[in-house]
């Protein structure tokens, strides 16, 4: 199922890196359930935070902790 706001763990997010287009999907999760090679992210983690706040289509920036960079919301599931 095709959902528009990824505001609940468990949800599949593909947001798309502005500056070399880069896409991959991130299913967001509790700090116990991350891991990379999956790929599951946190949503206390800086991306998890961001793309927890938005919905497909919002473009916005990502604070990581060494540099800051902008990401398009491409799409939102359901796990």
């Amino acid at each position: 199922m095709i959902c528009k706001k990824a505001s609940q763990t468990g949800k599949m997010t593909t947001p798309e890196k502005l500056d070399d287009h880069g896409r991959i999907a991130y299913q967001l999760v509790g700090k116990r359930e991350a891991n990379l090679e999956q790929p599951k992210i946190s949503f206390t983690s800086p991306i998890g935070q961001a793309l927890a706040n938005h919905t497909v289509g919002d473009v916005f920036t990502v604070s990581a902790p060494n540099w800051d960079y902008q990401v398009k919301m491409i799409a939102v599931k359901r796990a």
